[in-house]
């Protein structure tokens, strides 16, 4: 009974350790895609609830709002979701002001830190 109980208990071992070993592997890592600044033409960073979308063409490929006031803001992905090429990042501060920042050079693996300038109004 005992080398059963042994047996069974390295056999679930093992079970254990392939499965999450297959679970990291499976699972793609959300890297930091895109950093940078939205801010007014003046210098003031956006306000939060300052929308950031990016685009790869026509494609949208994610939307996010700013969080803190000092107008950072991330984009996080896996390099799947962001493959290399290149990107258009837009914000709208959604009051009045928006900001387009075109041909955005991106190769996965590396952050890619673009500010966004708003200066245009509705």
């Amino acid at each position: 009974m005992k080398r059963f109980l042994a047996v069974l208990a390295l056999l679930l071992a093992v079970v254990a350790l392939a499965t999450s070993a297959f679970e990291s592997k499976a699972r793609p890592v959300d890297n930091i895609q895109f950093a940078g600044y939205v801010k007014y033409r003046i210098g003031t960073p956006a306000p939060p609830n300052t929308e950031v979308r990016i685009f790869l063409g026509s494609e949208l490929k994610r939307t996010i709002y700013l969080q803190h006031s000092d107008g950072r803001y991330q984009i996080r992905g896996s390099d799947e979701e962001f493959p290399t090429g290149s990107y258009t990042l837009k914000g709208d501060d959604l009051v009045g002001m928006l900001g387009v920042e075109t041909n955005v050079s991106h190769t996965i693996h590396v952050s890619t830190d673009q500010d966004i300038i708003l200066d245009t109004a509705y």
